[in-house]
């Protein structure tokens, strides 16, 4: 178990990102670049860059910082959002529309992630990198 966006848990989600090797045709077209801006961290309430990067719909990397590449779209809200949304407990479309996160950049890319993260496939590996979040 780690806390979530530690550099415990980014090693050991990626352990399980990475051990997805095909995901189904439906998905494959999905290839995008995510920052996340999250604020309030534990302890000391912090804000901090993340990002997500997604290759023909499996995650490929993960990480502190910004993106290696400019980010197809950008998310921003506070860590039990962030929280929620990643560990698939909360619903990133509803915590868009009361306001939760604010989204700029490329809505259409950002549409088919969220798509991509109700598919069967990603809601298994999403409820592992869950299981092994403290």
């Amino acid at each position: 178990m780690a806390e979530f966006l530690t550099d415990e848990w980014i090693e050991q989600a990626l352990v399980i990102y990475e051990s997805v090797t095909e995901v189904a045709e439906e998905i494959k077209s999905i290839s995008t670049i995510l920052g996340l801006r999250v604020h309030d961290i534990p302890p000391d309430g912090i804000s901090e860059d993340f990002f997500i990067i997604v290759d023909e719909g499996i995650v490929i990397d993960l990480g502190r910082g910004k993106p290696p590449f400019d980010p197809d779209a950008v998310i921003e809200g506070d860590y039990e959002t962030a929280r929620g949304m990643i560990l698939g407990e909360l619903d990133s479309a509803s915590s868009l529309a009361t306001g939760k996160v604010k989204v700029s950049g490329d809505m259409g890319k950002l549409v088919k992630f969220a798509a991509q993260q109700q598919h069967p496939t990603s809601v298994e590996v999403t409820a592992r990198v869950r299981e092994m979040t403290d």
